[in-house]
């Protein structure tokens, strides 16, 4: 079935009209793409092949969540489709050649070289942080990747669900798990 949906996503790209995508839908494909070529090239380096396929089939539910907002003909798609038949042409060599040539490549997907990973593409500008009020997780917060403990305690007390749980209470203490989560204890 992955494969099927792999075929299907690279058959709706080729239908596609020329398009511009959106900056940020360009940075998270590059994100979901970059992501799996490393776990990929780990993986298949430690010879961990079920997690290497399981890679590729996430990044390909990400691509099927991204193509229902921006999809078109357009370079970062091709490039992402590339590397995605690029990286599963190991364990489906027939396929991924026949898309490989659908994608505009002349020669076979078995000589061209394994895509390479940009660390650039897999930091992200904003983390999420769960939020907890006396152990029991309320929401989630959205900061900056390098915000200080202050700027997420204060994003996550200002936070409207949190909020009402810290009507009646006074605050004795929060904890904060960097880049993880805030629990405040009243």
């Amino acid at each position: 079935r992955w494969l099927s949906r792999v075929w299907t996503l690279v058959q709706e790209y080729l239908e596609q009209p020329e398009k511009t995508i959106p900056e940020g839908a360009r940075q998270a494909i590059r994100r979901s793409i970059h992501g799996m070529i490393k776990k990929m090239t780990e993986d298949l380096e430690s010879n961990d092949y079920n997690t290497a396929i399981a890679a590729a089939m996430s990044a390909t539910n990400d691509l099927y969540k991204l193509k229902t907002k921006h999809f078109g003909r357009d370079e970062t798609w091709q490039s992402a489709l590339t590397a995605l038949v690029a990286c599963i042409a190991p364990f489906a060599p027939h396929i991924a050649d026949e898309l490989w040539q659908q994608l505009g490549h002349s020669t076979s997907v078995q000589k061209d070289s394994w895509p390479q990973h940009d660390e650039k593409y897999l930091t992200t500008d904003e983390i999420t942080i769960a939020i907890q009020v006396n152990g029991k997780l309320r929401g989630e917060v959205q900061v900056p990747s390098g915000a200080t403990e202050e700027q997420v305690v204060k994003a996550a007390k200002a936070d409207d669900k949190v909020h009402t749980h810290l009507t009646d209470s006074t605050i004795r203490k929060t904890i904060y798990v960097p880049g993880r989560l805030v629990n405040i204890v009243g």
